[in-house]
């Protein structure tokens, strides 16, 4: 069983303590959700490959599903706890391209959960290969209503911790 050391550190200009789940010193990475997808005509440009803006909707739907399997459902937490998740940052790396009709699985990990800020890095793969096709780091806020920074309810950041911990998700 590996051992997972919370970390809380009170900076000067930090709102929050710091949350990482570290593991010998450095941050982790949880084994990855697989998210299943088929490349469909709609999904491709002219050249027959797949829009670069496209697996935006995958890595998406990706988050959505795996947020769903933990309980939580992003429109009752919009209704009920007044919060919603807003990409800040999206880093992608496209490194070759998929193609009509591929069978391909998005690969999420939550890595870091911190006051309002959820790191994610997801990876697009062809089913049965290992070498992604394209790895999207991104940076996700908590934000309210109107649009405000607002702190990671527990839960959230219970899932990052578990996740991490126990290898699984």
């Amino acid at each position: 069983m590996a051992l997972v050391v919370l970390i809380f550190i009170i900076k000067k200009n930090y709102r929050y303590p710091t949350m990482i789940c570290v593991k010998g010193g450095a941050e982790t990475m949880s084994e990855s959700f697989r998210f299943s997808v088929r490349v469909y005509y709609e999904d491709t440009d002219a050249s027959g490959v797949v829009y670069h803006a496209t697996y935006l909707h995958y890595a998406e739907r990706a988050r959505t599903e795996f947020l769903r399997t933990k309980g939580i459902e992003q429109r009752v937490m919009r209704k009920v706890e007044n919060f919603a998740f807003m990409v800040r940052r999206c880093t992608v790396d496209y490194r070759a391209p998929a193609l009509l009709d591929d069978a391909l699985e998005v690969l999420t990990r939550f890595t870091f959960a911190r006051g309002a800020v959820l790191k994610v890095v997801q990876e697009v793969i062809r089913r049965g290969e290992s070498k992604p096709l394209v790895v999207i780091d991104l940076v996700i806020a908590g934000v309210n209503e109107r649009g405000r920074p607002v702190r990671l309810p527990q839960k959230i950041c219970d899932m990052v911790i578990r996740a991490n911990q126990s290898k699984e998700l």
